[in-house]
């Protein structure tokens, strides 16, 4: 394994994957095979490669179907990441990335409403739902909603750094100053 690193970090990604073959443990030897593909941009042969994998490691089914969500996602497929985040049961992390492909699809009352599932279900984390959900909204064109949004999640998560996000893009973003206090227009004070 170190080897085949060393061989990788030096550029020789072909003579790489020989060694990777020959590894005791397939399964990350495949995995390192296919990942040598996509450190040379060739994203179609590293997403066959995972494919191919998913015949041959059942049981890793769910990580292999991450990953190909995820370059599916980076190649502009979203509807492809789609399929492959519902199969891959790394809920929420999951449901984020779902929500994003939808949104990328604007298919934005969809999106929200995959959020509020992660709001409603994974209350550790609720604060970064909220914060999502108002990042569709803005995308949407829903500015109010935004806002709404965004200063519901300073109130309720407050102690939580999405708050700080939140405070962040409601004095950059649509110029409304909030404290602990309450929230005002910049320009009306």
């Amino acid at each position: 394994m170190e080897y085949a690193g060393y061989l990788r970090a030096s550029g020789k990604r072909g003579e790489a994957r020989l060694v990777y073959r020959e590894l005791k443990d397939p399964f990350n030897g495949d995995r390192e095979i296919a990942e040598t593909y996509g450190e040379e941009g060739n994203w179609n042969e590293c997403i066959e490669a995972y494919k191919t994998m998913l015949a041959k490691y059942p049981q890793q089914g769910a990580q292999i179907q991450g990953r190909l969500g995820t370059l599916y996602q980076r190649n502009g497929k979203p509807q492809e990441a789609i399929a492959c985040y519902q199969q891959s049961q790394g809920e929420p992390q999951s449901l984020f990335r779902i929500a994003e492909c939808q949104a990328a699809l604007k298919q934005y009352d969809v999106a929200i409403q995959t959020l509020v599932g992660v709001l409603n279900f994974f209350k550790a984390d609720a604060p970064e739902a909220q914060y999502r959900i108002a990042g569709v909204q803005a995308a949407k064109g829903n500015k109010d909603a935004a806002i709404k949004t965004l200063k519901t999640l300073c109130r309720v998560y407050l102690n939580t750094p999405w708050a700080g996000r939140a405070h962040q893009d409601l004095s950059l973003n649509y110029g409304v100053d909030v404290t602990l206090g309450g929230s005002s227009k910049k320009d009306d004070r």
